[in-house]
C-alpha cells in the first residue's frame, strides 16, 4: 500500500493539485489526501464554504453550484448571511443614531 507523507498530502496534493488544478495523480493525494484531509477539511470548509460560499455564493445568489458547496454549507452560510446582515444593519443603525 501507497503511503503518503504528510509532505506529500498537504504540499503537493492539497495545495497543489487538489485546491488548484481539483485533480490528483496518485492515488495516494486522491484517496487519503485530497478526499479526506484536502477536499474535506482544507477545501470544503475553508476554502469553499468560507471563502466560495459564504462570500460569493452564497451570500449574494443564496445558492450553492458545487455539490461540497450546497451540502455542506449552504444552510450554514444563509444563516451566518442573514446575522452578518444584521450585525452591519445594526451598525449602519448604530452609526446614524451617534451621528445624529
Amino acid at each position: 500500500m501507497y503511503y503518503c507523507s504528510a509532505l506529500c498530502c498537504v504540499v503537493l496534493c492539497c495545495v497543489v493539485l487538489c485546491c488548484v488544478v481539483l485533480c490528483c495523480v496518485v492515488l495516494c493525494c486522491v484517496v487519503l489526501c485530497c478526499v479526506v484531509l484536502c477536499c474535506v477539511v482544507l477545501c470544503c470548509v475553508v476554502l469553499c464554504c468560507v471563502v466560495l460560499c459564504c462570500v460569493v455564493l452564497c451570500c449574494v445568489v443564496l445558492c450553492c453550484a458545487v455539490l461540497c458547496c450546497a451540502v455542506l454549507c449552504c444552510a450554514v452560510c444563509v444563516l451566518y448571511c442573514i446575522v452578518l446582515y444584521c450585525i452591519v444593519l445594526y451598525c449602519i443603525v448604530l452609526y446614524c443614531t451617534v451621528l445624529e
